[in-house]
């Protein structure tokens, strides 16, 4: 709802926007420092900050230092000469190279690389967007602001550059530096371009020369005929060749001539055709006797049914006798063509044999040839292996790139943190003084204006009711160490039930019960202004107060747009307040027992929120009226009043109402029309409890507030 909507609030209920009279105090001013520390410290080092930025600003002058060592080893590449050697520098070549530092050559140069010509700390003359000449007037200033060094007997050079910034200070110190690096890599690449020439016209010479040589030894090798293939001469591949042409020679002779004896000795024995058919494999033989066996016997049968004088018996003997004769003719023709091939066998070995031994001689010849060509081979090898070691050399020098300089680089400059001129230690103390002033005036006016509650004192000014009780937030680190199911603020008021925290919710049921006018009052409400501030957590921890100090005790969950209870204490109730407000179900059937501390508790069911007034039904008078007679205290969990505007008819049905406002969230005006619309239902608001305060932050409470002596109160109060 839109507080806007309400009317005002009468005047002693309106809060104040200006200091109280104990704000004036001595306590009172500590407080408000207490609490606007953050505001105060914030604003302070911002305006110091700025002050000090704003003197910065002024031209101040740094030095910024860099420092090199002149490396003993030095680039070395090929030339004629030899220029470039390996030799350690000695003083007089350092102190030459600081004073190259010193030089207007290099403060031209730097001049021109950062562009100081356009830069009015150097150039006067300067105008912002145009580009002005580098007058000897510019780099005479860049020279003079360059101060370069030996460092005592050593090889290092200190170079110190001064401007009006400390970054450029540093970031000329580095770039001269860079410069000076630059100029010896530029050297080093016009040595290395020399050098480069000369080893291209000597690879040129040396090309020349290996061609000749190279020519020379093929030419040799040629002439007379010592060519060679695969690492061996022509000659003496040739002889391996025939070597090997002569033993296939000689093994293939020895297999004929066993082939040719063993059938002339099986012929000679008169061994039978099938067994010399066996060893000269003829096919001839084999398809002649496969016609022998056939005629046999037709001849054996017809031997059986006929006399020898038959005709086609006669025909029989007479084709087996021609059959055996053409086999006998084949036999004699095989044995005469292994003879044949026994001979030509013979006659390849012989001439084998003679063209090794020609081969051979002429290797004999070659051996005086081969001398003079292994001579004129290593001189082309030798020739080759210069060539290849200048190639070897120009091939380095182009593949280098970039020469690393002869000096190498210590410690690059960095902005200053102060100033060499002028002293500005002063004008720092003055920035940080003004800026606690400024702090502490803002402080003053955040407080004047902060519409927050942020201790008791605040409730009352504010609101004109009492702070009924100071309740302390309760860290994520504390809750931690409880089991899952119990791991929340009231599930710690259980588990320390001497604590600071259960405290504050005794002191609060002292409220309730000690309150103007307590006789016959049961039905207690709890709610808040708007949703945040912790009411269930605290309804919930009332009633387990009471039931742990003996009171028979019932919760009432009333927020049916949240039902933050049922998640609180891990229920899913299938029927409750909105059944038992129906007629479905009897409230003694529907509620609870919270084990923990023996709290009865009717709540909400995952039903839908229902679209009219239950809470200003007849049904709900009577649950009421019932619940006072049966229990000692009724807590009603009711949502935030200018939220939902039903809460308004249950805390017309309370005997009394506890309005909670969380420490510096809840507003001051909030709470004060939250009270107004209790009120205009007839209620009365007991008193306002203040949640979530946290012990530890500055100016949490004030004297008013009970945590304020729970310092002095630690004996009576666990962890």
């Amino acid at each position: 709802m839109n507080i806007a909507t309400y009317d005002p609030l009468p005047i002693a209920r309106q809060p104040s926007g200006a200091m109280q009279n104990d704000e004036l105090s001595l306590s009172g001013i500590v407080e408000v420092l207490q609490r606007r520390a953050s505001v105060i410290l914030s604003v302070a080092a911002a305006v110091g900050v700025c002050v000090a930025g704003y003197l910065l600003m002024q031209p101040p002058k740094y030095e910024a230092t860099a420092q090199v060592m002149i490396d003993p080893r030095q680039d070395r590449v090929v030339d004629p000469q030899q220029q470039l050697s390996d030799v350690s520098p000695d003083s007089t070549f350092v102190d030459s190279q600081a004073e190259v530092f010193n030089s207007r050559h290099m403060a031209e140069r730097l001049a021109q690389a950062l562009h100081l010509n356009n830069d009015p700390e150097w150039n006067k003359a300067a105008v912002r967007g145009a580009n002005a000449p580098l007058t000897p007037a510019v780099i005479e200033r860049v020279h003079g602001a360059i101060d370069a060094h030996r460092n005592g007997m050593t090889h290092v050079i200190d170079v110190k550059v001064t401007a009006r910034s400390a970054a450029k200070a540093a970031l000329m110190a580095n770039t001269l530096i860079s410069l000076y690096q630059l100029e010896q890599i530029e050297q080093g690449q016009r040595a290395s371009q020399q050098a480069s020439a000369w080893l291209s016209q000597r690879l040129q010479e040396l090309r020349v020369e290996l061609n000749a040589k190279e020519a020379a030894a093929e030419a040799y090798r040629a002439q007379h005929g010592l060519l060679t293939a695969q690492g061996a001469t022509l000659t003496e591949q040739q002889i391996r060749d025939a070597q090997i042409a002569v033993t296939n020679a000689q093994t293939d002779l020895a297999e004929k001539q066993a082939r040719y004896r063993q059938v002339r000795s099986m012929i000679s024995s008169g061994s039978s055709p099938d067994m010399i058919a066996g060893v000269i494999s003829s096919e001839t033989i084999r398809d002649l006797r496969a016609r022998e066996a056939d005629v046999a016997r037709r001849q054996a049968d017809m031997e059986s049914r006929y006399s020898d004088a038959h005709p086609a018996l006669q025909n029989v003997r007479a084709e087996r006798a021609d059959i055996e004769r053409q086999i006998g003719s084949e036999i004699a023709r095989i044995s005469s063509s292994l003879e044949s091939e026994e001979e030509v066998a013979r006659a390849r070995l012989a001439s084998l044999q003679g063209h090794l031994a020609a081969v051979q001689g002429r290797l004999l010849n070659n051996g005086a040839d081969q001398v003079q060509l292994n001579e004129l081979d290593r001189e082309a090898a030798g020739a080759r292996a210069v060539y290849e070691s200048f190639l070897q050399r120009a091939h380095e020098i182009s593949d280098q790139g970039v020469l690393t300089p002869s000096t190498r680089l210590l410690s690059l400059a960095t902005p200053p943190a102060a100033p060499a001129s002028p002293k500005l230690s002063l004008s720092l103390a003055i920035a940080a003084i003004l800026g606690l002033v400024v702090g502490l005036i803002a402080g003053m006016l955040v407080h004047q204006f902060d519409d927050t509650l942020g201790s008791a004192d605040d409730v009352e000014r504010g609101v004109g009711l009492p702070a009924v009780a100071s309740i302390p937030v309760m860290p994520r680190k504390v809750l931690r160490n409880l089991p899952l199911r119990e791991r929340h603020p009231s599930g710690y008021l259980l588990a320390n039930p001497l604590s600071a925290f259960a405290e504050a919710f005794r002191v609060l049921r002292a409220s309730i019960v000690y309150s103007q006018g307590r006789q016959g009052h049961k039905i207690v409400a709890v709610t808040s202004a708007l949703p945040g501030e912790g009411k269930t957590t605290a309804a919930l921890c009332l009633a387990r107060v009471a039931a742990m100090s003996g009171e028979k005790v019932i919760l009432i969950d009333c927020d049916v747009r949240r039902r933050s209870l049922n998640d609180i204490l891990d229920i899913a109730p299938r029927a409750g307040l909105l059944e038992v407000l129906s007629g479905q179900q009897n409230w003694r059937s529907v509620i609870g027992r919270d084990e923990g501390a023996g709290t009865h508790v009717l709540p909400l069911s995952a039903t839908d929120t229902p679209l009219h007034d239950v809470f200003g039904s007849p049904a709900m008078k009577k649950l009421m009226d019932e619940l006072a007679a049966e229990y000692d205290l009724v807590v009603l969990d009711c949502a935030p009043v200018l939220a939902v505007a039903e809460t308004r008819a249950l805390v017309a049905l309370s005997d009394m109402v506890i309005l909670l406002g969380r420490w510096r969230k809840t507003r001051t005006r909030a709470l004060a029309s939250a009270i107004h619309q209790i009120e205009a239902t007839g209620a009365s608001v007991t008193g306002v409890a203040l949640n979530c305060i946290d012990p530890r932050a500055p100016g949490r409470y004030s004297h008013s507030d009970s945590l304020y002596y729970v310092d002095a109160g630690k004996g009576y109060y666990n962890a």
